[in-house]
């Protein structure tokens, strides 16, 4: 402004234009520029008030708020109205934010205790965050689930997810573990080797033979023909041999299946361990889902319940 001043004052062609005007006019003249870029001045400065007064309300209550005396004497000077402006402002903003909690509390009442999640080409239901607890950490890091395998520990949630994850694949296929999960599994699990009488070895060589067939005896494991054997001692040898490697699958099956029953019997004691740590209360429905979720989460599945049949003396008294 000062410029433009200068300008107008030194300026040959404004002293220059008209040589009748008086000094008393090119006062006037330049007291209506003065006026004209002091009112310019004054309108951007406001809009620099008003922009920032709107960018900074939180600033401009804070400070209310630390200097009470001085906008005490801003009042006196006629801001009143401003002040109650700002007050009512402040109410806005809490009604508003009150209603934002209000609205929150009302969805977390709304919440379902279940929802539904696709793993695959499969969509399971599973629990809601909320009441899935501490197992929400079943989407950990396989690394991590892997540690805790290969040094045995089995302590703590992680802990105890890989170990439910090792009962699990154990349980479905244990020829497919690593060795290193052999390993881990044997230093829970103990194999007992089946023990059968020999009376029960003979008892499954001689179902079912007729009176013509020949029967065996077994003593101490080893397999001999007792009744209808063959006279030839090549023949008599090749069959003394057949009924050793049929009684030695036998005794092969049964002692799978005692290792299938410990390793079910561990999957078992794995799923219940999740119930019992669990830090929320639930239904022994809610529990299902709960470990259907886990071992989705984990890679590894939950064997179907087996079918119960009926007894035959329920059968008789339904007919």
């Amino acid at each position: 402004m000062i410029s433009f001043l200068y300008k107008m004052e030194s300026s040959d062609a404004f002293w220059g234009h008209d040589m009748a005007i008086k000094p008393q006019e090119t006062d006037n003249m330049i007291t209506k520029h003065v006026l004209k870029a002091a009112t310019l001045s004054v309108a951007l400065l406001g809009g620099v008030a008003v922009v920032a007064s709107v960018a900074m309300p939180d600033a401009a209550f804070a400070k209310d708020n630390g200097n009470k005396g001085g906008n005490d004497k801003g009042a006196d000077k006629g801001n009143k109205g401003n002040k109650g402006g700002k007050s009512g402002g402040n109410e806005k903003s809490t009604a508003s934010k009150g209603g934002k909690a209000n609205a929150a509390g009302q969805i977390r009442r709304s919440q379902p205790e279940t929802q539904y999640a696709s793993i695959g080409d499969a969509e399971i239901e599973e629990l809601h965050p909320s009441k899935k607890g501490r197992w929400n950490a079943s989407n950990a890091n396989q690394a991590a689930l892997d540690a805790h395998i290969r040094n045995g520990n089995f302590n703590g949630t992680i802990g105890a997810l890989s170990q439910y994850q090792l009962a699990a694949k154990a349980a479905e296929d244990y020829d497919s573990l690593t060795d290193i999960e052999k390993a881990a599994l044997g230093n829970i699990v103990t194999f007992e080797e089946v023990a059968i009488e020999d009376m029960d070895l003979e008892a499954f060589l001689n179902d079912g033979a007729a009176e013509s067939d020949p029967t065996f005896t077994v003593v101490d494991g080893v397999v001999t023909c007792d009744t209808g054997c063959p006279e030839d001692a090549e023949a008599l040898a090749a069959l003394e041999s057949d009924a050793k490697e049929a009684l030695d699958i036998y005794v092969d099956m049964e002692q799978e299946l005692a290792n299938q029953e410990a390793l079910d019997g561990f999957f078992d004691a794995s799923e219940q361990r999740i119930i019992d740590e669990s830090n929320k209360t639930l239904t022994d429905e809610h529990n299902e889902i709960l470990l259907d979720g886990i071992a989705a989460d984990l890679g590894v599945s939950r064997p179907e319940a087996e079918e119960v049949l009926p007894d035959d003396d329920d059968l008789a008294l339904t007919e």
